[in-house]
């Protein structure tokens, strides 16, 4: 039976796979490949519109205008993932660190399935309006075939890990507790304990008192 400890490892290295999986689909342009062999054209489209970081501005003015929506969508559910998984791997660090307990692995939990939902978003709902494969004519004429390209399926791994971060985020608490969850319980019944006795000591003393008076 694996440790909380190893969990927690496989986590961390689960999740720094998984940032540079969102990363990479992101900002790379392999999204979306469209070829037609003989007329040796072959390009590629991706979420991020570099021309912006460029000198054409206007390519990059109608990028968003042009664009279709789950483009859009499909672009800010990849930027939330980024973020929340960036947040998890802080979180986790802060958790083998020594930092545990029964509401942190909760909110580790929580933003594992909110990143989860937001990578499967995005691949789902692009590999919807996109398709695996189509073809399609281009203003001149010319017959273009357009395939999912590198950028999806990385992004289909990350939504994969995301996955596997998921069930080990609730799988964690249900192993072996960390020492430090187990020291906060143990403290947690001490208090009680003490607070249990020392209610009864005084129950017993105003009994007294009154068989006295």
């Amino acid at each position: 039976m694996i440790s909380a400890r190893a969990a927690q490892v496989t986590f961390f290295i689960i999740c720094a796979f998984c940032i540079a999986c969102i990363a990479a689909a992101s900002f790379t342009t392999g999204w979306l490949r469209d070829t037609n062999s003989s007329k040796n054209y072959d390009t590629s489209i991706g979420l991020l519109p570099w021309p912006c970081f460029g000198n054409k501005a206007t390519v990059c003015n109608n990028f968003w205008n042009n664009s279709p929506a789950f483009y859009h969508i499909t672009f800010i559910s990849m930027m939330g993932a980024l973020i929340v998984s960036s947040l998890l791997i802080l979180l986790q660090i802060a958790s083998m660190c020594g930092v545990q307990n029964l509401l942190f692995f909760v909110l580790i939990a929580l933003l594992s399935l909110l990143n989860t939902a937001a990578l499967t978003l995005a691949v789902t709902i692009f590999g919807v309006k996109t398709q695996y494969k189509t073809t399609y004519k281009d203003p001149n004429g010319l017959e273009i075939t357009r395939e999912w390209y590198y950028s999806f399926w990385i992004a289909l791994a990350a939504a994969v890990l995301s996955g596997l971060m998921s069930f080990l985020a609730l799988l964690i608490p249900f192993l072996g507790k960390p020492e430090a969850y187990m020291y906060d319980l143990r403290k947690a019944e001490q208090q009680y304990s003490e607070n249990t006795e020392s209610h009864l000591v005084r129950n017993d003393k105003q009994q007294y008192v009154k068989q006295k008076y």
